[in-house]
Order: C-alpha cells, then sequence, then structure tokens
C-alpha cells in the first residue's frame, strides 16, 4: 500500500507500507530521519498506542451486577435499587437488560460512564427498553365473535 502527500509547500511524501515495515520518501531526507520527524510530530503512527487502564479485578462476590466506569471501578448496583427495578419494569427485563449493558459497557471503553452517573444511565436505558419492550395488546381478528344479531 501506498500513500502519496502533497504539502501545500509544494513537499512531496510518499508512505509505503508492506510486509517489511514502513518506508518513507521524501525529498532528500533519509527514512531514518523521516521516521524520526514523524515520531516527533505523530508518535501514533510509529508506536503502537497504549492499551486503555485496565481496572482492578473485579470485587470476589457473589453479586452479579456490577459494572466498569470510566473511572477505574467498578459500580455495583445495590440490591435495593435492583428490587426497585425489577418490581418497576419486570424482573425478565430487568435481567436481560442489565446482561446487555454490562456488554455494552466492556465494548465501548471510551463511552463508560463515570460512577456518578452510572445509576442514571442505567435507570435510563432500562426506562428506554421498558417503552420498547412489546406489549400483549388484544387482537380484534382473534377475539369471540358475537353470535347475536341487532336489528
Amino acid at each position: 500500500m501506498q500513500i502519496h502527500i502533497q504539502t501545500k509547500d509544494g513537499h512531496s511524501i510518499t508512505i509505503k507500507f508492506d510486509a517489511e515495515g514502513i518506508s518513507i520518501d521524501k525529498e532528500s531526507l533519509t527514512v531514518e530521519e523521516d521516521r524520526e520527524a514523524i515520531a516527533e510530530t505523530h508518535p501514533e503512527l510509529i508506536e503502537a498506542p497504549e492499551k486503555p487502564d485496565e481496572l482492578p479485578a473485579r470485587p470476589d462476590d457473589t453479586w452479579p451486577w456490577y459494572f466498569p466506569s470510566r473511572d477505574k471501578a467498578w459500580y455495583r448496583l445495590k440490591e435495593q435499587d435492583y428490587r426497585d427495578f425489577t418490581r418497576s419494569y419486570g424482573r425478565e427485563l430487568v435481567e436481560k437488560e442489565l446482561k446487555v449493558i454490562l456488554m455494552w459497557s466492556n465494548a465501548n471503553f471510551s463511552k463508560r460512564k463515570s460512577l456518578r452517573g452510572m445509576m442514571r444511565f442505567i435507570n435510563s436505558w432500562l426506562s428506554r427498553a421498558y417503552a420498547q419492550a412489546p406489549t400483549a395488546k388484544p387482537s380484534l381478528t382473534n377475539a369471540p365473535q358475537s353470535t347475536a344479531t341487532s336489528w
């Protein structure tokens, strides 16, 4: 793969990527000088990006509802809050959606919520899921038909 860049000053840079690595052609500079120049201005192009800081080990507890936060700590959903949610939204929906929230938090590191905002996030998520959940509505086609004839 090859990328050719033309600067406003009229200089041109060609960056080549292949199995052997990266080579850069720029007027009279050598590849090593270019690598150093790029490392100074754009180190992310040369060095591997850092991994986001890992959370401490999850507490050894039988309670299943711990959520990773952006504060690099675990948020523990309180038992009372869990009971309130199950009373309001139903146990099945809450169990299912809390698992989805956990997976979403693990997959979206940059969008994790703070410890302070986690309760609001969980409540909003459950409220939206409850509103979107299908409801059992009586079907007019399956309703019993009246045999009485009105004249």
